[in-house]
C-alpha cells in the first residue's frame, strides 16, 4: 500500500482518534475508516480502493471505497497481498490473481503440501513464499518460488538444493529480496535469514540522493549494460504510487552530490556532462518503477561510462520531502560492456 497515505494500526485508537483495527493518515492526523474491520492482516491499494485481508470479525477480504467497507466475494483472508501486473495477488493455500471481478489461481501452480503464502514483487517477477513443498512441480522450490508471468522458477543456491524451507515474510531492500524462515542445506547447515540480489558487471551505485516520503530510493539495473541490449532497464523503489519519474543520465558524475539549482535535491549526475539524456520512469501502485534504456548495437559505445539518477515529484496529499516536493535516488555508474 502507499507508505505515507495509510497505516495498519492494530488498536482501538490511532493518535487519540477512535479507530477499530485500521486508520487513515493524511500527513498530519489520523482518521477512522468507518466502523473498522476485524484483525487486519494485510492491506493494498488496487484500482483506487483499499483492500484489507481480515482474519476475525468481518472475515475474508474487505474493500474500502472512501466511505464504507464492502465484502470482496471470494477474497481470501490471507496474511499477505501485493499488486503485480495489474492484478491484486493474495491467497492462503494457492496464489490467486484478482482483476477487480474474478479470482483465478495463477497458471501452473501446484504444491505437494503447504499453505500460508506471502507475496512480493522482485525484479519484475512475483515472488511467493510459504510453507509449501515442490511448488509448480519444481523439487527445489520449497518455501520460495518466483513467477515471471509464464513460468515458475526456483531460488536454487550455491550450497545446493535446500532439503526444506519455509518463508514467513518477504521484503525488498536496496534492490535485494530479503526473506525470513528456515533453510536446511544438504551440508547440514541452517539459514534463518536469506537475501537474493544480482551482481551486474559494469554497474556500480554511489551516493544516496535525497530521500522521498517512503525513504531513500535505490536505483539499480536489470542486467549488465551490454551494447545492443534493447531490453536494458533501470529499476527504482520507494517512489510515489502510479507516478511518472524522470531518469537523467550523463557522461559526468558528481560523487559527493550537490544541489546546483538550490531546490533541496542532491544531484549525482554532473552538470558538466557533454551528453545529457532523459527517460521516463513510471511507477506502479507499490512504488516500484522501471525505465527502459535500450542500448544501441554500436561497438564504439563499449567502455563508455555514464551516470544515471532518478528524480521524483511527490503529490502534496502524500507529503513534501523537500520544499518543492522532490526527491532523488542514488547515482548509478554504468560502463557499457561488449
Amino acid at each position: 500500500m502507499s507508505s505515507s497515505a495509510l497505516r495498519r494500526y492494530l488498536a482501538d485508537f490511532a493518535g487519540g482518534v477512535p479507530a477499530f483495527n485500521v486508520a487513515r493518515w493524511d500527513g498530519s492526523q489520523w482518521h477512522a475508516m468507518g466502523a473498522g474491520v476485524g484483525v487486519c492482516m494485510s492491506m493494498a491499494v488496487f484500482q483506487g480502493s483499499v483492500y484489507a485481508s481480515v482474519s476475525t470479525g468481518s472475515n475474508g477480504m474487505q474493500r474500502w471505497d472512501g466511505s464504507a467497507w464492502h465484502a470482496v466475494p471470494g477474497g481470501p483472508n490471507n496474511g499477505s497481498m501485493t499488486v503485480w501486473n495489474g492484478k491484486l495477488i493474495s491467497g492462503f493455500s494457492d496464489p490467486m490473481a484478482f482483476d477487480g471481478s474474478t479470482w483465478t489461481v495463477l497458471p501452473g501452480w501446484s504444491v505437494a503440501a503447504g499453505g500460508f503464502n506471502t507475496y512480493a514483487v522482485f525484479e519484475g517477477d512475483l515472488v511467493v513464499g510459504g510453507g509449501f513443498l515442490d511448488a509448480a512441480g519444481i523439487p527445489e522450490a520449497d518455501g520460495l518460488v518466483r513467477f515471471d508471468g509464464t513460468m515458475w522458477h526456483s531460488f536454487a543456491t550455491a550450497k545446493g538444493t535446500p532439503s526444506a524451507a519455509t518463508t514467513g515474510t518477504l521484503w525488498i531492500h536496496k534492490g535485494e529480496l530479503i526473506t525470513n524462515g528456515a533453510v536446511f542445506y544438504p551440508d547440514g547447515t541452517l539459514s534463518s535469514w536469506r537475501r537474493w540480489g544480482r551482481s551486474h558487471v559494469g554497474v556500480s551505485a554511489f551516493g544516496v540522493g535525497t530521500p522521498g516520503c517512503a525513504g531513500p530510493h535505490t536505483l539499480g539495473a536489470s542486467s549488465s549494460p551490454i551494447v545492443g541490449d534493447a531490453q536494458f532497464q533501470l529499476t527504482c523503489d520507494k517512489a510515489p504510487s502510479n507516478a511518472l519519474g524522470l531518469v537523467i543520465a550523463g557522461d559526468a558524475a558528481d560523487p559527493a552530490g550537490s544541489d546546483p539549482f538550490g531546490i533541496g535535491v542532491v544531484l549525482h549526475v554532473g552538470l558538466g556532462s557533454t551528453q545529457l539524456f532523459t527517460f521516463n520512469m513510471p511507477s506502479d501502485a507499490t512504488g516500484n518503477a522501471l525505465a527502459s534504456l535500450p542500448i544501441p548495437p554500436t561497438p564504439g559505445l563499449v567502455g563508455l561510462v555514464f551516470t544515471a539518477q532518478a528524480l521524483w515529484h511527490w503529490p502534496p496529499f502524500v507529503g513534501t520531502p523537500t520544499p518543492f516536493g522532490l526527491s532523488s535516488s542514488n547515482g548509478l555508474s554504468l560502463t557499457i560492456q561488449n
